[in-house]
């Protein structure tokens, strides 16, 4: 999965746009495993849950090698996740949309664009180089187990690695499939988004794709209590508020590219400020303020309007 999280100016600084304000706490309760090819990774909290899940009933079922067993599988499945979530940072690279940083939550991963593409190829591209990564993983993992196979003929004891391996390439067939289901936030959606894009305006395209993902929501929903699985209901829950988000989204960019800079302005000068022209949208402005950080240490940021009258407040 990954997110646009709208350009920013260099240096740090918060956003001052009223409810935009509010920095979300994914930073303050995620611990930084490193940086990789320039792009932070972080892993949220929530995370060590799902290796508490996995790892304590193993140990009560089958003893603590069956539980170092499932946490290896758990962890090579988000290495893959990891992986995959690189996959649409370096395609959004080649378009020269950088990533803010990545993040690993119990659902998955999340790949943090600083902006949203603007020509739909791209989102289509960007939305498919993650998926392709697993493809590339699991056709590369086939090898080891072949070989594994084979060897396990004359030698049984190599059998535990070739379930793993085996596994493995399950996890990530499954991943390939589940994000290209067509709804927001998964990769399928913005797939959806980008073929829809480019015969009608983004905004359109969203709202057919947000309408698909709200009825696959109502799909995962029903199926959760026909069959009992909360884990389906939890899923309705977040493809349904994801799509209005994104939806939410777009329609700002829409209504702020619909605006100059000068129409926007109100109030007196900030203390530290930014500079925009009256001919630009008021969406380059707009996106730095709407853009959350994870920078811990922030500042207020404002902007001002230079035109032949005195400066003006954004």
């Amino acid at each position: 999965m990954w997110h646009s999280e709208w350009a920013r100016p260099p240096g740090i600084m918060r956003r001052s746009a009223g409810s935009m304000r509010a920095i979300p706490a994914l930073l303050g309760t995620a611990m930084k495993v490193g940086t990789f090819g320039g792009i932070p990774v972080y892993i949220h909290w929530s995370f060590w849950l799902l290796i508490a899940a996995y790892f304590f009933p193993a140990v009560m079922s089958g003893g603590l090698g069956a539980a170092l067993y499932a946490v290896a599988f758990i962890l090579a499945i988000f290495f893959c996740v990891v992986l995959h979530e690189f996959g649409h940072a370096t395609a959004a690279a080649m378009y020269g949309i950088p990533t803010a940083d990545i993040t690993l939550l119990p659902i998955g991963g999340v790949a943090r664009l600083r902006r949203m593409p603007d020509n739909p190829l791209h989102e289509l591209v960007i939305a498919l180089a993650g998926p392709a990564v697993n493809v590339v993983i699991a056709g590369a993992l086939l090898v080891p187990w072949m070989f594994g196979v084979a060897v396990g003929r004359a030698a049984p004891g190599v059998g535990i690695g070739t379930d793993f391996i085996e596994q493995l390439i399950a996890a990530n067939i499954f991943l390939v499939v589940f994000n290209l289901l067509p709804a927001f936030p998964m990769d399928g959606g913005r797939v959806l988004r980008g073929f829809l894009a480019m015969r009608m305006g983004q905004y359109r395209a969203t709202q057919i794709a947000a309408r698909v993902g709200r009825w696959m929501a109502l799909g995962f929903a029903i199926l959760s209590l026909v069959s009992g699985h909360l884990i389906l209901l939890l899923i309705a829950a977040f493809i349904f508020f994801a799509g209005t988000a994104e939806l939410l989204n777009v329609r700002m960019r829409e209504i702020a590219r619909q605006q100059q800079a000068a129409q926007a302005m109100w109030g007196t000068r900030p203390s530290w400020y930014q500079h925009v022209w009256p001919q630009q949208g008021s969406y380059y402005a707009w996106d730095d303020m709407a853009a959350p950080t994870q920078d811990p240490d922030v500042i207020d940021v404002d902007y001002e309007v230079l035109d032949n009258g005195p400066p003006r407040r954004l």
